[in-house]
């Protein structure tokens, strides 16, 4: 981590972007609208153009991403949204149904624990370079939550193509990163689609301009509030309040299949889940129902400091 301007830029070409990103494990509390947040705001037809650049880690903190897994789903028109405790490395009673449910092999049982399943959701210091729909937010810093598609590009420019002789692009960096064209757009089913987003050139911020980057970077948004242990319920009591959600009833009780059937319902409006910044439906991602194995994301090998290895590192459990 860098407590200081001159290291941070020092350290920028060791500081490894893949290496950090795998190593992810992973305010106002009382509200949904998190003014630190920005959103993109679509048109009537649900479409979105700007422009956006993520920014290195905060003072004092190592990555410049986080990831956090929560659980998100409706039963009864009521909604049970908490955050998963393997966001910090730590065992998951909902997790575990899941589990239990898929493996199964009753198709009912794994269409249940898809409902249920976790979501997957980063953060990140942006700043906004062109927000046509708010031009008022171009230029500053905010925090921005991404699901797994904007990820994937991500990891896709740090690794570069070795096969045309591409380097790879930390895109966080100051003096090398590169802008992001983001484009959201509604595809088959009415859902969002970030496919066309791409990065652009690697471009200094600032024109390099040091007085207005550490201006910048001192003005950056701590991360590691998302993995605050206090936003995360103990296993026990997030294990009462699952089992009283699902099965009416507390823990020591048994709970029987008869009482466990969902209907696949959507969203009436009767009754709307109580979000917050910390417990937030993020992106739909296309993750396995329940906790993927500790050994499925393996590092990409010792020594390896290309930028993709650097970003893997980034988003490891941490």
């Amino acid at each position: 981590m860098s407590d200081s301007f001159s290291a941070m830029k020092k350290n920028r070409g060791t500081s490894k972007l893949s290496e950090k990103l795998a190593s992810i494990s992973g305010s106002n509390t009382n509200s949904y609208q998190d003014e630190r947040i920005w959103k993109p705001t679509p048109d009537k037809s649900g479409n979105y153009s700007g422009i956006i650049r993520f920014l290195p880690a905060p003072r004092g903190e190592d990555s410049p991403f986080i990831k956090v897994f929560n659980h998100g789903f409706q039963k009864n028109g009521k909604w049970f949204i908490e955050n998963c405790p393997t966001s910090l490395g730590q065992d998951c009673p909902v997790c575990e149904a899941n589990s239990e449910l898929w493996n199964s092999g009753i198709e009912s049982d794994k269409k249940i624990a898809s409902q249920r399943k976790r979501k997957t959701s980063y953060y990140a210091n942006i700043i906004v370079i062109n927000d046509p729909a708010n031009p008022e937010n171009n230029g500053r810093n905010f925090l921005y939550r991404f699901g797994t598609k904007i990820m994937e590009k991500i990891e896709a420019v740090a690794a570069g193509d070795p096969t045309l002789g591409e380097d790879g692009i930390d895109v966080q960096d100051f003096w090398d990163g590169a802008n992001l064209v983001l484009k959201m757009r509604k595809g088959d089913g009415g859902y969002t689609t970030y496919q066309d987003s791409q990065f652009q050139a690697v471009s200094q911020l600032f024109d390099g301009d040091e007085d207005q980057l550490k201006a910048l970077w001192e003005s950056l948004h701590s991360l590691q509030e998302y993995h605050d242990p206090t936003k995360f319920l103990g296993y026990d009591e997030l294990k009462t309040k699952f089992d009283k959600f699902v099965f009416g009833r507390s823990s020591n009780s048994a709970p029987s299949r008869d009482n466990d059937s969902e209907e696949d319902t959507k969203s009436s409006g009767s009754s709307q889940p109580n979000f917050n910044p910390h417990k937030s439906a993020p992106e739909s991602t296309e993750e396995a129902p329940f906790k993927e194995s500790k050994s499925s994301d393996s590092g990409e090998g010792g020594g390896d400091e290309s930028p993709l290895a650097k970003f893997k590192a980034l988003t490891r459990n941490s």
